[in-house]
């Protein structure tokens, strides 16, 4: 029986991207960058993938700027084939919102990064949607925003920690 599980758990490939998520896990940026560098280097990231995660590194190391080049980057491969995930999306979508608030452009990047994170996403969990409404009411589109919110606190608010979100969420209301 051990060598069965031992020959399964060698057909099963490592995640490529599992040293860099330990580095940002950890919260080191340089280390989460070095390691991405590598996955990289060796072709084993998809390239949207690989601007997604830049974006990310960068916004949470404080380079809004950088993370914004990266998001746009990501932005401009969107779609079926390019390996993002929701949690991709969102995390775009939150760049793009957080770096530019006023900023019409980057709000409607922001738009279509959480647009496309709620068309991939298979959880049960609001984040997606809340900064969906988040975006919206921010460029002038409360009536749409405020038809999100009634739905998500109808089906009640479930939220992800491990999730971007944005505005004002303070937790629910008890």
């Amino acid at each position: 029986m051990l060598l069965g599980t031992l020959a399964v758990q060698a057909q099963v490939p490592q995640d490529p991207l599992a040293p860099v998520s330990k580095e940002i896990a950890e919260k080191n940026w340089e280390g989460a960058a070095r390691e991405l560098g590598k996955v990289e280097k060796e072709g084993r990231c998809k390239e949207a993938v690989c601007l997604a995660i830049h974006g990310l590194i960068a916004d949470r190391a404080g380079d809004g700027a950088q993370a914004v080049a990266y998001a746009r980057r990501a932005a401009a491969l969107f779609g079926p084939e390019s390996g993002l995930n929701a949690r991709h999306y969102n995390e775009l979508g939150a760049i793009f919102y957080r770096n530019g608030k006023t900023d019409r452009e980057l709000l409607k990047l922001a738009e279509t990064a959480f647009r496309q994170a709620d068309s991939a996403y298979v959880g049960g969990a609001s984040n997606i949607r809340f900064n969906l409404a988040t975006v919206l009411r921010a460029q002038g589109r409360a009536k749409e925003a405020k038809a999100i919110m009634d739905a998500l606190e109808a089906d009640g608010l479930l939220i992800d920690g491990g999730m971007a979100i944005l505005g004002e969420y303070q937790g629910p209301v008890l």
